[in-house]
């Protein structure tokens, strides 16, 4: 089982096969594995959670860490949920 601290992201041709993509970057900032993700309805920010219960946004123009959710949750993120404001994301287990 692979463990990734990073997140890649990759485009995909819907008219190409399944296993084919180009990876255009990745996000960086965690130091545990991710393990779940999130992404805003209007595509501008990815919340990622990890194994150690915090989470990141990204602002994915910028590919950089905008802010970040160290809460009281003592081991992996199992989900994250994104709602229409941006204060109320909620890393949940």
């Amino acid at each position: 089982m692979h463990t990734y601290t990073q997140v890649a992201l990759h485009a995909i041709n819907p008219d190409q096969p399944s296993t084919s993509s180009t990876m255009i970057t990745t996000l960086q900032g965690h130091t545990t594995p991710v393990t779940c993700l999130a992404l805003t309805g209007d595509g501008v920010h990815l919340l990622a959670g990890a194994q150690d219960g915090s989470a990141r946004m990204y602002q994915l123009a910028s590919r950089q860490v905008v802010r970040m959710f160290e809460g009281p949750v003592r081991g992996p993120l199992t989900g994250v949920l994104v709602t229409d404001k941006l204060a109320a994301m909620v890393p949940g287990m």
